[in-house]
């Protein structure tokens, strides 16, 4: 056996370091050492010890150390001797250095290691030669010749123990320091790591775009003893309690992708690291401004309906939802960023004041817009009688005196009517407002360009007709409603049509006369020429000829009449008031 060295550990021990050699068919008894002189202290019955301790050294002499192994089946091993002679100093002039103070930490990993470190001691008279760490049995990462070296890993270390570790200063020159020796750390026996954490999410705020909450749900726990979760990207990380699993990331960059990822850290060995999120920051949201151009439109003095309408705002970052009416009890908006109107009905007398706001999918939406109101009059106390005029008598349309039966059109007295209303085509008519002085005898008919009345207006007096009995109620506000059934004889029906539509005499004067014409027959004088009319409705051809027989054609055109039949007199109607 070949001892390695040996070094002073004070001006009268030392230690001895050796190293067994090949145990052949030798069955391990005990370690000897010698000179036999010296009292040794270690455990020589354990194949494992590889140094030891010598006491009772003379000062002034000088040392040579050996081990010999003992075999229970055959004779021992020759003695190894070692390397250098010890020699203790003959006076007490020589300052040992001080103990070192050391401390050790377990490092959590894939296996488990002793982190160690000391705090070396005086140095005092010594010469540095080495340090010297124990137990001899772990395996030791650093450069142990040097004096600046004050940290080493020792490992691996079998779980379920309890360790202590020494450091020793060596000397070249006399006895080297005590042992310093460390506080105790424990491996848990059979540890096992916490599970990842999961279901990583992150909340963005639209309206501040620099923060974001991220959450998680902790993994299996395991034999972790909860210490910490670290978040990189959390001001308030490491979070110390096990039940926080959200923390708020902030300072984020508009647009900017960021990841990050869990740890939790166990006090009594390895934590776990979650799988890696990324996630974009949002880009700067700005919310639309307020609708502007509230409206709210009559359809006339009595109403009791109002069409809302509004233009939108700017836009900037919305993404449009819905519009909302306040109150909306006057009416709800369909969906639709173009829909700008709404209806609002049955409505009560009184003042209404209402606004508009937009609201937005992908953060807030407006600011409710500037109010507007309108009134809701209370009802006349003179009732509204409906009269029947022909729409084509008088100079309206220039009437020929041949045409069998006019158009009709009910209206009511002292408002605007829609002259539009069917059977009326808009393409073949340029009056799209009508109104009656009164439902009686001789009255006057002003019409208009624009269906409200509005725009140049053209007036005659004609007889009108009532439609029933004008009644008022014993309270002088609501109105006799009146049932009309007709018989309506269908023998024959005219066509009319419009002689200066359709390009046949260039651009459609305001006021054109109508004329009337049998389908698939010849109509028509000297005057104004001889035609014909395949059909009534669309898509009809019209044709002119030179002869009241129809037979020398001398034009043709696509027409559009009124599609309606008038049919031959008498038409019986009869009322009842309900």
């Amino acid at each position: 056996r070949r001892v390695h060295g040996a070094s002073l550990v004070s001006n009268t021990s030392a230690v001895i370091f050796w190293a067994p050699g090949d145990n052949n068919e030798c069955q391990f008894g005990s370690w000897s050492l010698v000179p036999p002189t010296v009292s040794y202290e270690c455990n020589l019955q354990s194949y494992n010890t590889t140094s030891c301790v010598g006491y009772g050294l003379a000062p002034g002499l000088s040392y040579a150390f050996g081990v010999q192994q003992n075999c229970l089946n055959g004779p021992s091993s020759s003695v190894g001797f070692s390397a250098n002679v010890v020699t203790t100093p003959s006076v007490d002039s020589y300052i040992p250095p001080a103990t070192p103070k050391v401390n050790a930490a377990l490092i959590n990993g894939s296996s488990y290691y002793a982190a160690i470190s000391w705090v070396p001691g005086a140095i005092n008279s010594c010469q540095f030669s080495k340090w010297t760490l124990g137990p001899s049995n772990f395996e030791y990462a650093c450069n142990l010749a040097q004096y600046n070296t004050t940290e080493c890993l020792a490992g691996p270390i079998t779980q379920g123990g309890a360790y202590q570790f020494s450091v020793l200063l060596l000397c070249t020159n006399g006895a080297g320091s005590g042992f310093g020796v460390s506080n105790t750390i424990t491996v848990p026996l059979s540890y096992v790591a916490p599970g990842p954490a999961f279901n990583l999410q992150v909340q963005l705020n639209p309206n501040n775009t620099t923060v974001a909450n991220l959450s998680w749900t902790p993994g299996v726990q395991n034999n972790c003893s909860f210490s910490s979760w670290i978040i990189g990207l959390c001001t308030n990380s490491p979070i110390s309690s096990f039940s926080t699993t959200s923390c708020l990331a902030e300072n984020l960059k508009s647009g900017v992708n960021y990841t990050w990822y869990v740890d939790e850290s166990c006090s009594n060995g390895i934590g776990s690291s979650s799988s890696p999120q990324v996630f974009t920051a949002p880009i700067s949201y700005v919310a639309p401004t307020a609708p502007i151009n509230l409206r709210a439109q009559l359809f006339d003095n009595d109403s009791t309906i109002a069409n809302l309408s509004w233009s939108p705002g700017v836009q900037n970052s919305c993404s449009f939802s819905s519009w909302s009416i306040i109150p909306q009890s006057l009416c709800i908006p369909t969906s639709n960023y173009n829909t700008l109107s709404c209806l609002a009905q049955g409505l009560s007398p009184g003042t209404y004041n209402w606004t508009v706001q937009q609201f937005c999918s992908n953060g807030n939406g407006s600011p409710v817009s500037t109010s507007s109101s309108f009134v809701i009059a209370s009802p006349s106390s003179k009732s509204t009688c409906s009269c029947t005029i022909d729409k084509y008598a008088g100079s309206i349309c220039s009437n020929p005196a041949n045409i069998v039966a006019h158009e009709q059109i009910t209206i009511e007295e002292g408002k605007c009517n829609n002259w539009l209303t069917p059977p009326v085509q808009q393409t073949t008519q340029s009056i799209r407002g009508i109104n009656v002085s009164s439902c009686s005898g001789a009255s006057i008919v002003n019409v208009f360009q624009n269906t409200d009345c509005s725009g140049s207006s053209a007036s005659l007096s004609i007889n009108v007709s009532n439609s029933g009995d004008c009644v008022l109620s014993s309270n002088d506000v609501s109105y006799t409603t009146m049932s009309c059934s007709s018989t309506i004889p269908t023998s024959s029906c005219i066509c009319r049509i419009n002689l200066w539509t359709d390009g046949n005499c260039g651009a459609p004067m305001k006021v054109a006369t109508r004329f009337p014409i049998t389908p698939n027959t010849c109509a028509g004088s000297t005057a104004s020429g001889y035609f014909t009319l395949s059909s009534c409705g669309p898509n009809a051809t019209f044709a002119q000829f030179n002869d009241s027989s129809c037979k020398s054609q001398t034009g043709s055109a696509s027409v559009t009449t009124d599609g309606i039949c008038s049919p031959l007199l008498p038409i019986s109607v009869n009322c009842t008031a309900v």
